[in-house]
């Protein structure tokens, strides 16, 4: 029933749970995903491998039904119950509760009885507050005091909150990421939808706006924005004029306003919600929305997270956020396939693109106390003059219409401090402290069954990861297999193994030593960061575990 994606990530947490004691692993899978699927996976096993229970936490009660809905999918016998005020259920000695955390936080001792639960699963993670007695972490406190050896696991698109501040640290909710989904890996394969972004015209200077808690100034930006909202729009109509399902965020309550009438004089189908709204209308909007009946859908900060509308294929962002992971959350609303749609468009007026850099090369959040407002000094991207598609500054030709793009001046005023390798890319290394380390067989992508299986060794540094892959099944002799003997002889005191399936299992036993540090080269415009040195230190041959560490 899984996709391969999803049971991998299962299988690596699984890994992670067993073989790193007390550890708290953060499983990373972008919108659209299906982290539903896998988290009910987690909860079936939980119950019927391991006999304990699971507490399932999410924030809004369209995603405790989905994951209620998925668990009895996976297994129709299995035990499932609703803890949620919005949906009139509180069930709570089942063998997995899935719980609003509104619901549950002041009452969370209640679902300590009649057993403590094994494992606590923690949906759309980076609504964790970063510090103080949020609800979420009030009841993460009593859990862990209720049974001292749950374990914990959330999972999210974006490792850091949408405010500000990483989901992973000594003090952090989480430390470790166990398994990575890289969009544009779903994307390729035709699990998600391919975004393209198109530049706006009429797009907002942000670099005037101030900064209130590291997040730009919401009246400001609202006046900012609503100023020139009769231009924008009107470009915006333009460029949604072959559009079916248009999802407009707004910088503010009046600013949505003001869209809204703007498009109604225009189109009859378009409607606005906000935290306001009541619930019932709500409800009936997006459900009108979903089904085509509303073209244009205004929101002002209510459908980021946990709404799913697999028929939008227009997301425009008419505000400005510091927050990366606000950003992707915003883009991610239009992943979803669908067959009415090819790809859907991105049209952004708040220099968020430009900010955060394209989807799948988000830049991380910065340290608090280093925000600035506007966008970085050297822009990550730029438009294609002839159909207005955003691509990466490096990029040559457009891949929408294939205009290519002209090469800058050699003869600039100044020196270039930019590399003349890799078609003048610029290479930076920098050494990270690895955290954990996840072993996997690995098969090269469209290799027919007989080609040699590789051990995928990922190294987890806090929110960055990087892989190399180790050779085991190559012809001995060979320069490849040679590397990898002596990879595994400072490795580990087992015999060099036969299979890449057998070096997994030991790897995931905890049979190999983990390195310090790793040391990364960095090519601006390459996808990929590569592995180009580590430093294992003085280490003792470690010991194999078992799985009565779960």
């Amino acid at each position: 029933m899984l996709r391969d994606y999803q049971q991998k990530a299962v299988d690596e947490t699984w890994k992670h749970l067993i073989n790193v004691k007390a550890s708290r692993p953060l499983i990373e899978a972008p919108t659209g995903a299906g982290k539903s699927w896998i988290l009910a996976s987690l909860a079936e096993t939980t119950v019927n491998k391991y006999r304990r229970r699971v507490l399932v936490l999410t924030h809004v009660k369209e995603l405790v039904e989905q994951n209620a809905e998925k668990a009895k999918l996976i297994d129709p016998n299995l035990d499932v119950g609703i803890y949620s005020a919005g949906l009139k259920s509180r069930e709570k000695s089942n063998d997995v509760v899935v719980a609003g955390i509104q619901s549950v936080y002041k009452r969370i001792h209640e679902l300590c009885d009649p057993s403590a639960f094994g494992l606590v699963i923690i949906d759309e993670a980076h609504m964790i507050p970063n510090e103080g007695d949020g609800m979420y972490r009030k009841a993460i406190t009593a859990l862990a005091v209720a049974n001292p050896k749950v374990r914990f696991v959330g999972l999210t698109a974006t490792p850091y909150r949408l405010e500000s501040g990483v989901l992973i640290g000594e003090e952090q909710p989480f430390d470790c990421i166990c398994h990575k989904i890289e969009v544009t890996d779903l994307i390729d394969a035709g699990y998600l939808c391919r975004p393209v972004s198109k530049h706006a015209n009429k797009s907002t200077e942000t670099s005037g706006i101030k900064l209130r808690n590291g997040e730009f100034d919401p009246r400001a930006m609202e006046k900012a924005f609503d100023d020139v909202f009769t231009e924008a729009v009107n470009e915006m109509l333009a460029m949604c004029y072959e559009r079916k399902s248009v999802l407009i965020f707004a910088s503010g309550v009046k600013h949505a306003e003001h869209i809204l009438d703007f498009i109604q004089g225009v189109y009859e189908t378009a409607a606005m919600v906000t935290g306001k709204t009541p619930a019932n209308e709500r409800d009936q909007i997006l459900s009108l929305f979903k089904s085509g009946d509303i073209k244009f859908l205004v929101n002002v900060n209510v459908l980021t997270t946990g709404f799913d509308a697999p028929n939008c294929d227009c997301i425009v962002l008419m505000r400005a956020t510091m927050s990366p992971g606000l950003f992707y959350q915003m883009v991610g609303r239009g992943f979803r396939i669908d067959e009415s749609k090819e790809d859907f468009h991105v049209l952004d007026f708040g220099q968020n693109i430009q900010r955060h850099g394209p989807v799948d090369r988000i830049k991380p959040p910065r340290p608090k106390g280093k925000q600035k407002a506007g966008s970085d000094s050297e822009p990550a991207t730029k438009a294609c003059e002839r159909c207005q598609t955003v691509v990466l500054i490096q990029t040559r030709l457009c891949p929408e219409c294939g205009t290519e793009f002209p090469r800058k001046d050699p003869h600039e005023a100044h020196a270039s401090g930019a590399s003349i390798l890799s078609d003048g890319a610029e290479i930076t290394f920098e050494q990270k402290q690895v955290t954990s380390v996840t072993y996997a067989e690995w098969t090269k992508r469209g290799a027919p069954d007989t080609h040699p299986k590789t051990l995928r060794v990922d190294y987890n540094c806090g929110l960055y990861s990087v892989s190399e892959w180790i050779c085991i099944e190559h012809e001995p002799g060979s320069f490849a297999r040679t590397k990898a003997e002596e990879w595994w002889k400072n490795r580990s005191k087992y015999p060099f193994p036969s299979s890449a399936a057998a070096a997994e299992e030991i790897g995931c036993a905890g049979g190999l030593i983990s390195p310090q540090w790793v040391r990364i080269k960095c090519v601006v415009g390459e996808r990929y960061d590569e592995l180009v040195g580590s430093y294992l230190g003085v280490q003792e041959f470690p010991e194999m575990v078992n799985e009565e560490a779960f």
